[in-house]
């Protein structure tokens, strides 16, 4: 009998171990080893055992002296499907990073309980009665005859930037953002081509959201969800579902663009500029580039939707790459810039003309502002010489929680009850800016019989009803009204103005955008401190045109998203031979080594055709510097192995260094 040999990926972070290793597999076991199932093998001559991947079954191995046996099969379940492996393997090559990195955000952890509930009779009886009837609406949805929206004519292998129109749409759910019909209808048709979609979305709002959508055609039954409120066992049963050969609809956060769905046709995002699709964990690959990445290996179409345009998507549109598609202006609202209507010295928080409406319009229904901090008073400074307040203790900036708690330092987080300005001795203080607590007090007391509501961090709230009332909202924390807010007012722009970052003003437009599209139809808004051009733009709804021109100054500056820039943190004498490794690659330029705390930080600015030479070469760096790099524990003989070498790859907090 041919001997069988397991191809498998260790389940470990050092980086020198991310390559296959050959396993034999024994007579006892080798009914249960099939491709993509957990396994459990030794490692370093037997000593140690580690879970790994089968990645593929041989029946030759290259190697030249005697394998070890796998030691046992953890589940016989192919939880690593072969496009899975491919996926994770082009991003983790893309980032420089390692493929069990990208498998952890990928795969969850196994619960055996959950594994042999879901593998019972009575569970596969009822989800084969499920999909029957999911079968059965999807293939009597009708197709909307407007062939001029949005997800209209996608064709295969398509890439579309997607500006979508305002205000909110009545189904039967309730009513939810108009953006999430076509979205929920494109879905739709693709269950009736037999293909999944996934939809992923930055926050569990907008996914909760989509969902109300997707129920109001009659197919909640064919989505999946994943998300950080699941618990474990929740994740794992979604995942094993995820992995039926079936049609399904996978909704979740930046990590459901791995879901290995059964024939993908279809991958919306949406407002993929949202921070919360940046990946914090190795190898910090942004959910936009997984999203190009699964998309080019199943041929499905991709849609980058949202209210405004990133630079990143815009720059595909100018390369021809993916098409566009922008909402009429009619969809959207009437934005009032106020700038021009005050001058310099009249200027207000809230100018009297956005007062005078948001008051009017308070008393018929709901009515939104939108301030830039949560809070009471985010920062503070001497009531006497007005220098900004820091911490005695580490000098960082002071803010007070409520009006009668002592003021506290937002990075140590010590208070500073007998705070005195160095400058002038005073122990006085003053409010600089307003968060949204200080601002529903005040205006609470401006506005007497108005019901106020804070949606912030702290008081996340969903939705608010159709009745008089004002929403005091920080952004991102918005919550949907029923049927639209008559008004919105954008307050604190000069707040975005004054912060540093290479992205600041585009952050900030989509930020405003995404508040103002929450009103209804017809709704006047009012947009204060954004500036001349911003609130032009915003007024104009004009987003594409300010994408170009910001991409049209970064390209003269040679800044993302027109190259890509990579940060190499370490030892200075490995971030310097890190940085010697990419010296000779063309047109690649090198900033720093500079000395941090207790590191060494450089940046790599790089074209896009050289990206595949520069993360071998950082990946090689990495690889070297962890077989160096041993540390003994103490009061232990043997030594554990140690990364000390960090690459980021497109790193999202360049922008605040690089400006």
């Amino acid at each position: 009998m041919t001997e069988r040999i397991a191809q498998v990926l260790l389940d470990s972070p050092l980086p020198q171990l991310d390559h296959l290793f050959d396993y034999a597999i024994p007579r006892g076991i080798d009914q249960d080893v099939v491709v993509g199932c957990r396994v459990r093998v030794p490692l370093r001559m037997g000593k140690r055992v580690i879970d790994a991947y089968v990645v593929n079954i041989v029946d030759h191995s290259e190697f030249s002296g005697t394998l070890q046996n796998i030691d046992s099969v953890v589940t016989s379940v192919s939880v690593l499907p072969t496009q899975l492996y491919a996926l994770a393997r082009r991003v983790s090559d893309r980032q420089a990073g390692s493929a069990g990195d990208v498998l952890r955000l990928a795969i969850p952890p196994r619960y055996a309980r959950v594994e042999k509930a879901f593998m019972s009779d009575e569970a596969r009886q009822n989800r084969a009665a499920s999909r029957k009837r999911v079968a059965e609406i999807a293939s009597a949805h009708v197709q909307q005859a407007d062939h001029s929206g949005p997800m209209a004519n996608l064709q295969h292998d398509e890439c579309r930037s997607v500006l979508m129109p305002a205000g909110m749409l009545a189904t039967e759910s309730g009513d939810v953002p108009s953006w999430t019909v076509p979205v929920a209808a494109a879905a739709v048709e693709s269950l009736k081509r037999d293909e999944s979609t996934i939809i992923a979305v930055p926050s569990y709002r907008e996914s909760d959201d989509m969902m109300r959508a997707l129920a109001s055609l009659g197919v909640s039954e064919a989505v999946v969800r994943t998300d950080s409120r699941q618990s474990g066992g929740e994740r794992y049963a979604a995942y094993l579902r995820i992995l039926e050969r079936e049609p399904t609809i996978v909704l979740g956060n930046r990590s459901s663009l791995y879901a290995p769905a059964h024939n993908l046709g279809l991958i919306v995002m949406w407002d993929d500029g949202d921070s919360l699709l940046t990946e914090p964990l190795a190898p910090y690959a942004h959910a936009r580039d997984v999203a190009l990445i699964a998309a080019q290996l199943t041929s499905a179409r991709l849609v980058f939707a949202g209210h405004a345009v990133s630079t990143d998507v815009e720059r595909l549109v100018a390369l021809g790459f993916a098409t566009e598609w922008t909402s009429k202006k009619r969809d959207l609202p009437t934005v009032i810039p106020t700038d021009s209507l005050v001058t310099e010295g009249a200027r207000a928080r809230i100018p009297s003309v956005a007062w005078a409406h948001a008051r009017e319009q308070s008393t018929k229904g709901p009515v939104l502002l939108q301030v830039a901090r949560a809070g009471y008073a985010p920062s503070l400074a001497c009531n006497k010489c007005r220098v900004r307040a820091s911490c005695p203790e580490c000098s960082g900036p002071l803010a007070q929680a409520t009006a009668t708690t002592p003021p506290s330092c937002q990075w140590c987080g010590a208070l500073a009850s007998k705070w005195k300005c160095p400058d002038c001795a005073s122990s006085q203080l003053r409010i600089v800016s307003s968060g949204s607590e200080r601002t529903a007090e005040d205006l609470g007391r401006a506005f007497p019989n108005t019901k106020i509501i804070v949606s912030d961090g702290s008081h996340p709230v969903q939705s608010v009803a159709n009745t008089p009332c004002l929403v005091i909202s920080t952004p991102g924390a918005e919550p949907a009204a029923e049927g639209g807010y008559l008004c919105v007012v954008v307050l604190d722009g000069e707040v975005y103005r004054s912060r540093s970052g290479l992205r600041v003003d585009e952050v900030a437009l989509r930020h405003w955008c995404n508040a103002l599209a929450l009103s209804r139809a017809g709704a006047t808004c009012y947009l204060v401190g954004a500036g001349a051009d911003l609130g032009r733009t915003v007024a104009s709804w004009d987003l594409r045109g300010f994408a170009r021109r910001q991409l049209n100054e970064r390209r003269a500056l040679g800044l993302p998203p027109i190259r890509r820039v990579a940060s190499i943190t370490g030892p200075s004498a490995e971030v310097a031979s890190a940085c010697d490794a990419v010296r000779g690659i063309s047109n690649t330029r090198i900033m720093g080594p500079t000395t941090l705390a207790d590191s060494s930080r450089a940046f790599v600015v790089f074209d896009y055709r050289h990206g595949e030479r520069v993360a071998s070469a950082l990946r090689a760096s990495i690889v070297t510097t962890a077989t160096k790099s041993v540390r003994r524990r103490a009061g232990e003989a043997r030594t554990e192995r140690v990364v000390r070498l960090r690459i980021r790859m497109d790193d999202a907090e360049l922008g605040d260094t690089l400006s």
